[in-house]
Parts: structure tokens; sequence; C-alpha cells
């Protein structure tokens, strides 16, 4: 074999070494660093409430993202729906009660979306507003959670929300 073959051949043989330790490498950042491995959830969460004669009726939808590239199993023992109330010069919210949800899916894959409806009647004893807090819980350690407020205040009991 000709020298020029020769020193040709060592020097993709040595450029070959090269790319494969920069791979190697790329991989151990991405996997270290960046945390693709990591579990990933992003909750939305919104609510709608009517107030006829004494009972709130609250509308609300729950979704759920997988944003990450591994799967994640939903615990339905830890993953909940709390609905509270608050009346006037109330310094707390008052816990009227906890809906499960999400109760038909095992696991969220990477970029599913599930969603998950519920449909609420509460007494209505004068509140001004719904708190509505989603918990997701893959397990007691990994929780997940998403908060939302709807106001009950309307042009017929004299405070509009759009008043500001």
């Amino acid at each position: 074999m000709p020298g020029w073959l020769q020193v040709t051949q060592a020097v993709m043989v040595s450029l070959q070494a090269v790319a494969v330790i920069l791979g190697i490498g790329a991989a151990a950042y991405r996997f270290i660093k960046e945390e693709p491995h990591t579990t990933r959830l992003r909750l939305t969460l919104s609510g709608t409430a009517d107030v006829q004669e004494d009972t709130i009726y609250l509308r609300v939808r729950a979704a759920v993202e997988n944003n990450g590239q591994v799967a994640v199993s939903v615990d339905p023992e830890l993953t909940a729906l709390e609905i509270s109330a608050r009346r006037p010069g109330d310094e707390n919210w008052k816990n009227q009660r906890t809906e499960s949800i999400f109760g038909r899916h095992e696991w969220v894959r990477p970029g599913e979306e599930i969603v998950d409806r519920v449909w609420v009647e509460i007494p209505y004893d004068g509140e001004v507003g719904v708190g509505i807090d989603l918990f997701v819980a893959e397990e007691e350690e990994t929780v997940w959670s998403a908060t939302e407020i709807v106001s009950l205040f309307t042009k017929e009991r004299g405070i509009s929300s759009d008043d500001g």
C-alpha cells in the first residue's frame, strides 16, 4: 500500500474516533443536563359558572399535555379536582367538594393531550367566587397542579367583574 494511502487511512480512523467521542459527549450532555428522561406535564384549567336560585352550576375543562419525551403514569388515587368557594370578607376558601378526574387514563404519552370535563352543582350561599384546583400525580413525590378562580359577580347582583 502506498504511503499516502496509509496516511489517509490513519487520518480517517482518527477523525472517526473523534466523531464517536463527540457523539458520546453530546448524548451524555443531553441526558444529564437537559434531562429528556424527566416526566413533564403542562396543565390547563378553565371554568364557567352560573348561579340559579340557590345553586352554583360550575362547568370545568381540565387538560393535561405531556410535553416531555417519556410517558407519564397517572395515579387515580392522587389525581383530583378540588372545588372551593369564598364569601365576601372571608380570608380563606372553604372546600366544597373533591371530584375524581382523568379516571379513564392510566398514561399520558409524549405529545398526547387528555381532556376531561366536569359538571358540579354547589349550594349557593352568597359566595363571590369559586376556586378550582387541579392536581395530577404520577406518585406522591411527583405532583403537578393548576389553579383557576371563577368570579360569581354579575350585573344582576350589583357588581360586574367587567367593572374592574
